[in-house]
């Protein structure tokens, strides 16, 4: 029995198509996909002594990773007649994230905060003072601590800060 040319043809056409979809579903791959990183979301609660700019989150973030430090200031404006001491905390909104996520808070050239964000949620201990009707900024970052799992992989995290106010050179 002796093959013919065309059917040389049609059995070198079925082997390149069989090459090309060879190829084509090995290079057809879903790449594969991390897990995203945690989302973040950051407020400052001004009173009507001390306001905040701006009103909305000044900070929002997503995929946050270890290694991968966010940064964002709230400009804290004393609206009073004589300058006030200022301490930070957060507002428990939610729990997911106090033990991993790193906090440092910074004003007038001076930290006032740099721990957990779960010890945040007592005072800080340290003040800074905002002069008689003038503004600071209150310089904020915020990282997740390097840790061997992903323990930090879909969390979520709202906070809010809020400010305790007295007249500067009065113990409180």
């Amino acid at each position: 029995m002796r093959l013919g040319a065309s059917q040389f043809v049609r059995a070198g056409c079925f082997l390149a198509g069989l090459a090309i979809a060879a190829v084509l579903v090995a290079g057809w791959r879903v790449p594969a996909q991390k897990a995203p990183g945690a989302s973040l979301r950051v407020t400052a609660v001004g009173t009507s002594e001390l306001t905040s700019t701006p009103a909305h989150p000044f900070l929002v973030a997503s995929d946050l990773r270890p290694g991968h430090p966010v940064s964002r200031k709230v400009v804290l404006t004393n609206t009073m007649a004589q300058p006030l001491a200022v301490r930070v905390h957060a507002v428990p909104v939610d729990f997911d994230l106090d033990k991993l996520l790193q906090v440092k808070a910074s004003a007038g050239g001076k930290t006032v905060f740099v721990g957990a964000l779960g010890e945040l949620r007592n005072w800080s201990r340290e003040s800074f003072v905002v002069p008689t009707r003038a503004q600071t900024a209150l310089q904020t970052s915020f990282w997740l601590a390097k840790s061997g799992r992903r323990s930090y992989a879909q969390r979520t995290g709202e906070i809010k800060l809020e400010f305790k106010l007295v007249p500067a050179g009065r113990a409180g």
